[in-house]
């Protein structure tokens, strides 16, 4: 059932929009948060279709992370460098940060690890996000986030834009339109920010609500507060992916949020737009219903490509023994190993890991190597260093030429 804003109520009657608003804010399924929008008292309601959307992504989290089980652990770990390198892309794309998936790539792998480029900080972070415990108890644990996240970028790309506060901002900040016209107000002063951010603190970790509820609710109080004169928008989404990937089964969801967002933008902005007018009076179910709608989209798009992957792999690896010399099932599993790092990996795999992957020696892989069919081998050069994987079209045509035989 369709939502009715209390905005459009509003401009129909006066006598019906407080009698909606008196009647949402005082049910028995309302849940009040201790702050104010635009000088009404937050709540939201949880909602029958709420609750059964929530049943469905607990079902498509399981599913999920069962598909992620079904992929070999080498090539889950491609798929999951390659959701990563698309969310931070994603992330700084919607700011209008631009990002190259080349660029972040790079600082990704060990080798350029070291660059300091200036994603380095966001990049390592959002590497570790389901491996490195986040406190979220305190407003110093914002900020401390917002250091490691962005501080060092920020203050390559414009130091009069760092906090100058104990913890945040002391001064406004405005988020404008295309248009330049300010469409909210950030909260001051910076001990209202304090306050109002330690308040969203609380309800984030009150285990008494569905963690789905207080992600949505928090990203929308985050955004709203606009602790940072910049930064706030990536810094409210990688709380968000964090949560996201510590909280459900299936840790890799947190590296589709930003990507869905992007997907999703103009809803994703009209829901903070709904939620900050003041005829909604403090009404954030909206966002929250919008908040759903995005975290369920990212769980179906994340199973329709793991079932794609995992379909994709299977075709190959029950074809793979039509290929050159494959009867050696040695010389197969190098095949199947070079199909994967084509299907899954940016750049392709390495000698070293290869022979990993094929349980072998480094002289042994290479030797293996040479054995491969040239026409279906690619060879990729990053810097000094050789990847390999199969060229896709080549073994298409070859399986085909060798089956119809």
């Amino acid at each position: 059932m369709k939502y009715e804003l209390l905005k459009s109520v509003s401009y129909q009657s006066t006598e019906e929009y407080e009698k909606l608003y008196n009647s949402r804010f005082n049910s028995e399924i309302a849940v009040h948060i201790d702050l104010f929008i635009h000088g009404a008292p937050a709540f939201f309601l949880r909602t029958p279709d709420l609750y059964e959307q929530i049943i469905r992504i607990n079902n498509l989290d399981r599913k999920a992370r069962v598909l992620c089980e079904k992929l070999p652990s080498r090539a889950m770990s491609w798929f999951k460098k390659k959701c990563l390198i698309d969310e931070i892309v994603s992330t700084n794309g919607i700011e209008g940060v631009i990002s190259t998936r080349k660029e972040i790539s790079e600082i990704l792998s060990e080798r350029h690890g070291r660059s300091r480029n200036r994603f380095y900080d966001i990049s390592g972070r959002y590497n570790m996000l389901a491996d490195k415990h986040c406190r979220l108890k305190t407003c110093q644990d914002i900020r401390d986030i917002y250091n490691e996240l962005l501080y060092s970028e920020i203050e390559q790309e414009d130091r009069e834009n760092l906090p100058d506060g104990v913890i945040f901002r002391k001064n406004e900040v405005n988020v404008h339109s295309k248009t330049d016209k300010i469409i909210h107000r950030g909260v001051l002063p910076e001990e209202k920010i304090i306050e109002y951010m330690q308040k969203s603190l609380d309800f984030l970790n009150d285990d008494s609500i569905s963690i789905f509820f207080r992600i949505s609710v928090f990203h929308y109080l985050f955004g709203y507060i606009h602790p940072f004169y910049d930064g706030n928008g990536r810094t409210g989404r990688f709380i968000s992916s964090y949560l996201l990937a510590s909280e459900t089964e299936t840790p890799v969801i947190g590296y589709r949020l930003a990507t869905t967002i992007n997907e999703n933008i103009e809803k994703y902005y009209k829901a903070f737009k709904i939620c900050n007018e003041e005829r909604n009076k403090g009404d954030l179910t909206p966002f929250v219903i919008s908040f759903f709608d995005i975290i369920e989209s990212a769980y179906t798009e994340l199973i329709d490509e793991l079932s794609s992957k995992n379909e994709t792999l299977n075709y190959y690896i029950k074809r793979a023994r039509v290929l050159p010399l494959a009867e050696d099932e040695k010389i197969r599993n190098v095949y199947v190993t070079l199909i994967q790092a084509a299907l899954l990996s940016d750049n392709g795999i390495e000698i070293t890991e290869l022979a990993q992957m094929i349980s072998a020696s480094r002289s042994t892989a290479e030797k293996r190597l040479k054995m491969i069919d040239k026409n279906v081998l690619i060879i990729n050069m990053v810097g000094k260093t050789k990847f390999y994987s199969a060229d896709i079209d080549a073994v298409d045509r070859m399986i085909n030429d060798l089956e119809g035989k």
